[in-house]
């Protein structure tokens, strides 16, 4: 993987300080919001956009890892659970091409006040920002979370997708909280590669796939080695799954493992966040 501003516009933007808006979403806005809403959405982006280049996180998720968030609806109903526990953060998320997927970057921002977190999120195509998703949800004792949203997105991302915007904006935001939620729960230790001389790229490389950082932005990856504690153990076979484990003073805070396979006994190894 070649992080470059040609790959991610975003590592482009933050020597700008501003997000590049696709030219259709940029002409959609134009043509089809009053001059009040197109003033309070343009002032919401530039808000986020500063947010996050102040921020300065930059996370790139592994091809693994976006599977893992897309598929495992055990993983995501545990994730789900922490919704009202996520902690405040801005940053970039960086995506993997899997399939049809056109996603290229993620802009967000989660504010949890403890009653309420309100959120921000912009997301990138290969053109640009091509919609924005502001929201909130409802920290209640419920199990179901009262939610609303408010997006703003081409119109073409629609009829590609085949959904309604609700449905679309809702599935882009809950993408983006369980990845965020992802990286705050889960049990890990950091490992940080060293800056290389000026103007020569950055390499590593992790489970066997070369990364390349041409940008002076340094990028979390969130590889398959990131996510957990790998505890293996004696005993009858028990198949691997991820669990929340309670831990700190009263056992009240909780944080996300992947309790391996049941093998052998000897070790317990924390998984390794990098940064490149």
């Amino acid at each position: 993987m070649r992080f470059s501003p040609k790959q991610f516009a975003i590592l482009a933007d933050y020597h700008r300080q501003k997000l590049t808006l696709s030219p259709i979403f940029k002409k959609q806005i134009i043509d089809s919001t009053e001059a009040e809403d197109r003033k309070e959405l343009l002032d919401a982006l530039k808000t986020l956009g500063q947010k996050v280049f102040q921020a300065k996180h930059f996370h790139y998720v592994a091809t693994p890892i976006a599977l893992r968030l897309i598929n495992d609806q055990t993983l995501k109903d545990k994730l789900f659970d922490l919704s009202k526990e996520v902690e405040s953060e801005s940053g970039v998320l960086l995506m993997p091409k899997i399939g049809t997927n056109i996603m290229k970057y993620f802009c967000y921002e989660f504010d949890n006040k403890g009653d309420t977190c309100h959120y921000k999120i912009a997301f990138a195509t290969h053109r640009g920002i091509d919609g924005f998703i502001i929201g909130k949800y409802f920290n209640k004792s419920e199990d179901k979370i009262q939610d609303y949203l408010k997006a703003t997105l081409s119109d073409d991302l629609l009829s590609h997708n085949n959904v309604n915007i609700e449905e679309f904006a809702g599935g882009l935001r809950m993408l983006v909280l369980f990845n965020v939620l992802f990286k705050q729960y889960a049990s890990i230790e950091t490992k940080i590669i060293q800056k290389g001389k000026p103007n020569i790229p950055r390499k590593i490389t992790l489970n066997q796939e070369k990364y390349l950082n041409e940008t002076p932005v340094p990028i979390q990856i969130i590889d398959s080695n990131w996510f957990t504690n790998i505890i293996r153990t004696t005993g009858f076979t028990v198949r691997g799954h991820f669990a929340l484990r309670a831990y700190g003073e009263g056992r009240k805070k909780r944080r996300l493992v992947w309790i391996d396979t049941y093998q052998k006994s000897g070790y317990e190894r924390k998984a390794r966040r990098l940064q490149v």
